[in-house]
This record gives C-alpha cells, structure tokens and sequence, in this order.
C-alpha cells in the first residue's frame, strides 16, 4: 500500500480495500482498485492549484498587467507625440494657405482697382464726349435762339419803322 501525501484529503486506503473485498473482490483486485483510486487522486491533486499555484499566477497576472500598462504608456506617448506632429503640421499648412489666400485676395484687389480705374477713365472720357456734344448742342441752340432774337427785333424794328 502507498502513503496518502501531505495535503490530500484524509482517505483510508485499508478501508476501502476491505470493503472491496467484503463486496467480492480478491485480495489482489482490492489492492490494485485501491492502487489506482490513489493514484487518481494524486494526480487530481497535482493538477489542482494550491496556495503557492495561485500566488505564482497571481504574480504572473500582475507583471502582466505592469507590462500591458507599460506598453499601453509607450502607446499613449506615441500617439500623443504624432498628434502634436500632426498638429504642427496642420498649423503649418492653415498658415500658408493664409498666405496664399492674402496674396490671392491682395493681388485681385489690385486687379479690381486698376480696372476700376480704367473704368474711370472711360466714363470721365465719355462724360468729356457727351458735354462736347452738349456744347456743340448747346452752342447751335444759343446761336439759332441769337438769330431768332435778333430777326425778331429786325423784323420788330421793321414793322415799328413800317407804322412810324
């Protein structure tokens, strides 16, 4: 018969065999049955945590931990370091475009003024033709209106000489 190993639950391997063989079975039988029983339970037994089983997963778990941390901090300082990179970068890009934009503004502004210009010009040389025209106008009006004026107190003379 084998000794039960410290820790195991208390079972009385000399028990059992009598037992066994109250209930028919031989000596031999017994003793084999009882063998294997036992051996099944030590090897349940190794398989089954004990205390210094689940302190040492206990610990595994938290290096685990600790390291999936540390890893996720190395992450985190990554993403924050390409985001202020991105950022930098963006900033960047909104401030040429700034000044891309300025520049396109400044030099459309220019483009308007010089042909608002222009337009000036044309309209004080069109305005200059049409009071040229107005004068002329004016002018052969002032003239005839003289010469109806002036054959009127003509013809007003006449007709005062006529009657004198």
């Amino acid at each position: 018969m084998k000794t039960i190993p410290l820790g195991a639950p208390a079972f009385d391997t000399l028990e059992y065999k009598d037992r066994l063989e109250e209930n028919g079975f031989t000596e031999q039988q017994a003793i084999t049955l009882t063998e294997v029983h036992m051996s099944v339970a030590n090897n349940l037994e190794k398989r089954a945590a004990n205390k210094t089983d689940i302190e040492i997963s206990k610990n595994e778990l938290k290096q685990d931990i600790s390291d999936t941390k540390a890893e996720l901090k190395q992450d985190i300082n990554h993403l924050a370091d390409e985001l202020r990179t991105t950022t930098a970068e963006l900033r960047q890009e909104i401030i040429e475009t700034k000044k891309g934009l300025e520049l396109k503004i400044h030099k459309t502004k220019n483009e308007l003024e010089v042909k608002i210009d222009n337009l000036r010009g044309d309209i004080k040389a069109d305005i200059i033709g049409i009071e040229a025209v107005l004068y002329k106008t004016l002018h052969k009006h002032f003239i005839i209106t003289i010469g109806a004026v002036l054959a009127c107190n003509t013809l007003l003379l006449a007709v005062i000489s006529y009657i004198n």
